[in-house]
């Protein structure tokens, strides 16, 4: 079955009335629009936005109080920790003073007994994770598995973890003298 439309000028009346040979409804009333855009008839008014009341008090940024004192805390200062000649051996891969000592791996025992004796306390959490403990806060690192070594980038991202939280250096540990018998 073949329907034959009559042409005209207008496309818009031909989609209407192939629409119409279909069988759908004509939605379209009144003549096709020419103008898009607002109108002062419909032109929205604006409003001036409501003022919000501020929760949190002004930002100082020369860190003084209104007595002129400053009110910023003061770094940390980190005593050195005396240790023995194994664990200053790890501690020194962690924090070199050389670049020939920033490529060393380490085994993950060795890794932990130097953590512990620096006064770390080591305790397993879920799956290989391993939080370490001081009176400064914790540090949580992954035990590496199958073979417990500690490469050299794990160790280096390891030692700025810990003089992040800690504030660890290469000058913080210092050999512990050996107790005569």
């Amino acid at each position: 079955m073949f329907h034959l439309l009559t042409c005209s000028a207008d496309p818009a009346q031909q989609s209407r009335k192939a629409d119409q040979a279909q069988g759908l409804p004509n939605v379209i009333s009144g003549p096709p629009q020419n103008f898009w855009g607002t109108t002062e008839a419909n032109a929205v008014t604006t409003t001036t936005p409501r003022s919000k009341r501020k929760s949190r008090p002004e930002f100082r940024p020369t860190g003084l109080d209104e007595s002129g004192e400053d009110d910023i805390p003061e770094q940390q200062t980190v005593t050195s920790v005396a240790v023995n000649a194994n664990s200053l051996s790890v501690f020194h891969c962690m924090f070199p003073a050389t670049p020939r000592k920033a490529g060393l791996s380490l085994r993950w025992d060795a890794f932990v007994a130097a953590l512990l004796d620096a006064g770390c306390s080591a305790q397993q959490h879920s799956g290989s994770a391993v939080n370490f403990k001081r009176a400064e806060g914790s540090c949580v690192v992954h035990r590496p598995h199958p073979d417990p070594v500690v490469n050299p980038i794990m160790l280096g991202s390891t030692a700025k973890r810990f003089a992040k939280h800690f504030g660890w250096s290469n000058d913080t540990f210092i050999e512990r003298e050996r107790a005569r018998a």
